[in-house]
């Protein structure tokens, strides 16, 4: 959660060495990878993820990227394709039913790795302030789960209604939809925010996930089976 997992900054033992390290892949993809692309506004670019890393796990807003970086909707897209298409970002897009009461447009964005949405954001180092830790938590749960279904037939969505009610990972298959809620916090008792509950009681899965740092248990609500699953046994599951 704090230094990601290129293979040269794993195996780096300190914390300066991993940051050295960093600091030579993250110019290298950002001037040269980038810039062999056609993408001549180097600078813009990086701002880019400096900007999508702060609102990682977070909606995001197209217009107020392309204002923040001083480019046209049309390049801001662009650019964000050729982060999608050189594996540096994947894009969660919502899941949607009704489109007048259930966000249906803006994505979501998720690093591939969390060291380069840390150093993104000026985070690469061992102490992160709990206040990001969150998100960074929820990065680390989607891209895991992104793994798992690499080969299958599915996909992840988020969900959220436009009186703010949401849920962060739909997981949709050919068979069922499985709501995902992350929660980076030690749970003492079974809690269920008012947004899971909401698509539950609309979407009535059979089964709904509560993943977080230490709770297992599960409980039923109305038909659906909620389950709390600690992050190792969630990761560790089919691996």
């Amino acid at each position: 959660l704090s230094f990601g997992g290129f293979p040269r900054v794993i195996l780096d033992e300190t914390a300066l060495e991993k940051k050295r390290t960093m600091e030579e892949i993250y110019p290298s993809y950002i001037d040269k990878d980038i810039r062999d692309l056609g993408i001549t506004k180097t600078r813009e670019f990086g701002e880019m993820y400096r900007i999508l890393a702060s609102r990682t796990g977070r909606i995001l807003n197209y217009h107020e990227l392309s204002n923040s970086l001083n480019l046209s909707l049309q390049t801001v897209k662009q650019y964000l394709w050729y982060a999608e298409k050189t594996f540096q970002i994947d894009l969660s897009f919502p899941f949607f039913q009704n489109k007048k009461k259930e966000i249906t447009k803006s994505p979501i964005v998720y690093f591939r790795d969390i060291g380069f949405l840390n150093y993104s954001a000026g985070n690469f180092h061992a102490d992160i302030k709990n206040s990001d830790m969150g998100f960074i938590f929820q990065n680390f749960i989607f891209q895991n789960l992104r793994e798992k279904i690499r080969y299958e037939n599915s996909t992840l969505n988020y969900w959220r209604t436009t009186d703010g009610a949401e849920v962060d990972i739909i997981l949709r298959t050919p068979k069922e939809i499985i709501p995902i809620e992350v929660k980076y916090q030690n749970f003492k008792k079974p809690e269920i925010t008012r947004g899971f509950r909401n698509f539950i009681g609309k979407y009535k899965p059979k089964k709904a996930r509560i993943v977080n740092l230490n709770f297992s248990e599960e409980i039923k609500l109305g038909d659906t089976l909620v389950e709390f699953l600690p992050w190792h046994s969630f990761i560790l599951e089919n691996s």
